[in-house]
Formats: C-alpha cells, structure tokens, sequence
C-alpha cells in the first residue's frame, strides 16, 4: 500500500496554502509544493508573478485571498524598489 508523505518544506519559505509556498533567493521566486519545486521567475517579472499566481487560483491550488495575503509583501518590496 502507497505511504502518504508529508509535505517537508525547506526552511525560509512562506506559505501560500498547506501545500504550496515560495521562497525568494538570489533575485529568483521559486514555488515549492513539499520539496519539489513548481515554478521560478525572476523576482522583477511581474507578468510571470501574475501568470502563474493566476494559474494556481485557476487550478484550485491556491485562493486569490490566501494568495494576495501571502505576496502582499512581496510586492509591496518590488514596488519600494522601483
């Protein structure tokens, strides 16, 4: 019978959901379920933050509130850079 694993995230990242979360590191966003990396960008892209942030709400991974608090900040920093 398959064993259930746990989702183990690394340390430093923030959570979007139970199951999904992103870490910044080295000017690149990568989005992590457990482990396993799903996607990257760059931390400037903001059409690719938007595509794929979408993409989760669309594919029921993520809701657009969890999302919009969780990233706030991370906006919010890329907007205080420009």
């Amino acid at each position: 019978m398959p064993q259930m694993q746990l989702p183990i995230f690394p340390e430093g990242v923030t959570h979007i959901t139970p199951e999904l979360a992103f870490k910044k590191e080295g000017g690149r966003v990568t989005y992590l379920n457990g482990s396993m990396p799903v996607f990257a960008h760059d931390e400037k892209d903001i059409r690719t933050f938007r595509m794929i942030t979408s993409q989760f709400c669309v594919n029921g991974n993520a809701k657009q509130v969890r999302d919009s608090a969780c990233v706030r900040n991370h906006l919010d920093q890329r907007q205080n850079a420009l």
